[in-house]
Parts: structure tokens; sequence; C-alpha cells
């Protein structure tokens, strides 16, 4: 079985538990204050365990800043085009860290701000930004690293 499979399996096992432990709480002879506090806190369990994503990371700044090379130094190996003289990514593209079997990490290398000329790579949006506000509205990340 694959790993994706077996936490999804994980996932719905946990969310059963959480759901047989809320239909325990309404068995137990307390207050409905109490029942409702308690269940309160179980859910609060359950958003922090199995309703939870991994973190989104846009990778901000200027043309030329390193956000690229940051990438491609945390994969170890190119993931994104980099270049010394011209503007390189168009678009803002969005990875899995380490990869795409073993999600832990959702990271943006996204286009770079303040460019006086086109990016290297084929581009969807006129303007940085607008690629940039594109981006984030497609996954918004948790933090924005600049």
């Amino acid at each position: 079985m694959d790993k994706d499979k077996n936490e999804e399996l994980q996932k719905e096992e946990l969310g059963s538990l959480f759901t047989l432990i809320r239909g325990q709480i309404d068995k137990l002879p307390i207050s409905s204050s109490k029942k409702q506090k308690m269940t309160e806190q179980i859910m609060k369990l359950k958003l922090l365990t199995v309703d939870s994503r991994e973190p989104r990371i846009a990778l901000v700044g200027r043309r030329g800043s390193g956000k690229s090379s940051l990438i491609n130094a945390m994969f170890g190996e190119e993931k994104q085009y980099v270049s010394s003289v011209k503007s390189g990514t168009g678009k803002g593209k969005w990875l899995w860290y380490p990869n795409d079997l073993n999600k832990k990490i959702r990271l943006l290398d996204s286009r770079g701000l303040g460019e006086s000329e086109n990016p290297t790579e084929g581009f969807d949006r006129k303007t940085p930004m607008e690629e940039l506000a594109h981006a984030v509205n497609t996954e918004q990340p948790d933090v924005f690293y600049f």
C-alpha cells in the first residue's frame, strides 16, 4: 500500500475515533454544559490532527533575490530555472517538499517583484503582482518568506 493511501486510512480511522468519543460523551451522566465543553476540547484536538494540512510557504522577493536558488538548495537538485543575467521565473510554481510522494511542506517559488523586463520562462499574468495574487489565491499560504 502506498504512503498516501496509508495516511488517508489513518485519518479516516482517527475521524471515526473522534466520532465514537463524541457519542460516548453524549452518554455521560453529566450536565449539558460539561458535555459541551468536553466536546469542544475534543473537536479542537481533531482540528489539530485529523483536519490539519501541510504548511504552505510562499517565497516572495525581488528579481534575483535567490528564491529559486533557495528552492534548488533545499531539494538538492535543480527544480527551478535560475538565471544570473535575466529574470527567470515566469509563473509562481507550487512544489511539494521533500517530494511529490512525501508531502511535508508546500512551497511557492514566485515570480520576482520589481522586474524591468519579461522573465525567461513563460508567464500568464502581465505583472509580477498579478502573478503573485493568482498563486496566493490558488493555495493560500500560511507564511510569506520575503
